[in-house]
């Protein structure tokens, strides 16, 4: 699966800009800064991803097509919290579920990324959530998640864990 489950790479001049986005289906991304330069970061948590999409509602715009450079003007004006930071040469970052992000280079940089699905609860909601979403904004989904639903169920994967129980075994 392109876009999941092989590596990308990234060779950015300096101010180049990945705009305001989520991964694919909200799923997890490890990203290892090559330098030599560094790449400036504003992280948002998936719980403000309603305040999030309701910005990106009034600016007309859709995320991964959005031109919206996430910064503490945009973020404190809508009421949301972030993180901001600077991931230098050789250092990791990892974008957990569902995180919404924007990096600058800060100089001439290259980084290499890959995406995670973590084994949980949560990122099973998150993609089903972005699988929706993606087909409400018109985007065709990157990962075939019907057709991981059913062969977690064939394989009972998640039996006995957080996923399988209802509300009467907590």
């Amino acid at each position: 699966m392109p876009d999941i489950t092989q590596a990308q790479a990234y060779f950015s001049e300096p101010e180049c800009r990945l705009f305001a986005r989520c991964e694919n289906q909200g799923l997890g991304s490890v990203h290892l800064s090559l330098g030599p330069y560094s790449y400036e970061w504003f992280a948002v948590s998936m719980r403000y991803a309603v305040r999030l999409e309701q910005l990106f509602r009034d600016e007309e715009a859709k995320p991964y097509q959005s031109g919206i450079w996430l910064n503490k003007e945009i973020l404190k004006e809508a009421g949301i919290s972030y993180h901001k930071f600077e991931q230098n040469n050789g250092e990791i970052v990892v974008a957990n579920t569902g995180v919404y992000y924007s990096v600058q280079s800060n100089g001439f940089a290259k980084m290499i990324n890959w995406n995670i699905i973590p084994a949980s609860a949560n990122q099973l909601t998150a993609t089903a959530v972005f699988c929706d979403q993606y087909v409400a904004q018109g985007f065709s989904s990157v990962l075939p998640f019907q057709q991981l639903l059913w062969e977690i169920a064939k394989k009972k994967a998640y039996a006995n864990s957080e996923i399988s129980k209802d509300e009467d075994d907590s």
